[in-house]
């Protein structure tokens, strides 16, 4: 039985088809194909989709249709968005595309929009608490999420290609009169955060992240400050189109539209008491695949949970010998006194992952691993954490943190505090040390025991053949005492 199926989300802008495998459903999209069509361009002008439109939108069916048929794919979902929803003659395409792809497509109210974008946000950044805000060429979609997940939902036709076609004051005057007329706005404070979706508002991370220098090149969850985002915004709207067109980290059919997606996010962090922006990749497409993935369940789950799982995906087998994860966590666990429940729940992960990658070849592991999972498009987690964990990944493949010109990406150890390095650099070196005794046979490490007593790390050993070997071992132990400023100590005890 074939598992896989496509969403097409034909949009006001692009059209995009994206596969998902229901075997898979933690995975990325095994396929993610765009077509900028602009589809809603003049539509506010003549109340039509434009002829010239309709045909490009076809011919990119056409396209999605030929790739799908060369997968012998029987299973396809398509949706439309703002400019099918409010053109006169929609029908016209709307016939052709189902005759076409032999599927009904589903044009989505606007509130179906906004839900489905928060339902996205809800499922692939864990605990979202605020504004889900997605900016497509049509529409603006907002949503109140709270503790008990969408409380509000609204659409206003304010989308990229109808505010290029107001000119610059009378779009910022449309944005400021659409948003004073949500009322739930008000309820926000600024403990919520904005999260920003869409193509356009993508782009303009990735023009921020190039501007800041920034270590980490992973749109998801990227995080600023609302003054930040305001002060970079104002730049963006007055840039020439000369410059605009330079931005050579902005995909080349985006950088005519970041003024307009620069204004929205500008009147957006005056209008609502904001003090942190989210971008997130996922949004619209995400929230309708999830109960065809089977993913609704999700949004019932805690955090801590959640991130298990997306971890999990990353290693389904669990490593060479199965997954070590509970077995490792427990028994460093005498090195963290009074440790912190988030601290705790990424070490739990971070022990996960002890043989994730030991396919690779040695002489990059240290480099390819910790880099596989900062990079990771299956993970969910925000850049800290995935900060934490590709320090952790480098020391227990025997790197070393300070060796920055051998390895640039390390410049992202800045995104972690003081204590959140050390905490990853005892989880690292204590791996480091479980791999060296046990060389990944994990119930060997139950050979031994941690403890700390009078300034000093102690190893226990209770097999007497561990203890005739410690040349293997005992230069890790030593980088271990070193990260806890104790001394090392070997104790031999009798069995049993």
């Amino acid at each position: 039985m074939d598992t896989r199926f496509a969403l097409i989300d034909l949009g006001s802008n692009s059209i995009r088809l994206v596969l998902f495998d229901r075997a898979k459903p933690f995975a990325a999209p095994l396929l993610n194909e765009k077509s900028v069509v602009e589809l809603g361009r003049g539509l506010d002008e003549t109340g039509n989709l434009a002829p010239g439109r309709i045909e490009k939108a076809l011919n990119t069916f056409r396209h999605f249709k030929w790739l799908l048929d060369g997968l012998n794919l029987t299973e396809t979902h398509i949706f439309a968005t703002a400019a099918v929803r409010d053109a006169g003659n929609a029908k016209v395409l709307i016939d052709q595309v189902e005759a076409l792809m032999g599927c009904q497509v589903q044009i989505l109210s606007g509130e179906e929009e906004a839900q489905l974008s928060a339902k996205g946000v809800l499922l692939s950044c864990p605990g979202a608490r605020g504004l889900v805000a997605d900016l497509g060429g049509g529409s603006l979609e907002l949503a109140k999420v709270g503790p008990k997940g969408i409380e509000a939902c609204t659409s206003l036709p304010l989308g990229i290609l109808r505010l290029e076609a107001m000119g610059l004051e009378g779009a910022r005057t449309a944005l400021a009169k659409g948003l004073a007329a949500v009322p739930w706005l008000d309820e926000l404070d600024k403990s919520d955060r904005i999260y920003l979706v869409g193509g356009t508002w993508r782009a303009l991370a990735r023009a921020h992240m190039a501007h800041k220098a920034y270590p980490l090149n992973v749109l998801h969850r990227y995080a600023i400050s609302a003054k930040s985002l305001r002060s970079y915004s104002k730049k963006i709207v007055t840039r020439p189109a000369r410059r605009l067109d330079a931005m050579e980290h902005v995909p080349l059919a985006r950088r005519r539209k970041l003024p307009w997606a620069a204004l929205v996010a500008e009147v957006l962090a005056h209008t609502a008491p904001f003090k942190r922006v989210v971008f997130s990749e996922a949004g619209l497409r995400e929230g309708y695949g999830a109960a065809l993935l089977g993913r609704d369940d999700e949004l019932q789950k805690t955090q801590a949970k959640r991130y298990d799982t997306a971890i999990a995906a990353l290693i389904p087998e669990g490593g060479r010998f199965g997954n070590p994860g509970q077995d490792l966590f427990a028994w460093m666990a005498p090195l963290f006194a009074k440790e912190k429940r988030s601290l705790r729940d990424r070490r739990r992960q971070a022990c996960q992952l002890f043989d994730f990658g030991w396919e690779a070849h040695p002489s990059y592991r240290k480099i390819d691993i910790p880099s596989a999972v900062l990079h990771s498009a299956t993970l969910t987690q925000t850049h800290r954490d995935r900060a934490y964990l590709g320090m952790v990944l480098l020391l227990r493949h025997g790197g070393n943190h300070r060796d920055d010109l051998a390895n640039p990406w390390l410049r992202l150890l800045r995104l972690l505090p003081k204590n959140h390095r050390r905490h990853a650099m005892v989880t690292g070196r204590a791996l480091r040390l479980a791999h060296k005794i046990s060389r990944g046979i994990l119930p060997l490490v139950q050979a031994t025991q941690l403890r700390v007593e009078d300034l000093r790390l102690i190893l226990e050993i209770h097999e007497p053949e561990l203890a005739d070997m410690g040349a293997l071992y005992t230069p890790a132990l030593q980088r271990l005492a070193e990260a806890l400023a104790l001394e090392p100590s070997v104790e031999v005890l009798a069995k049993g």
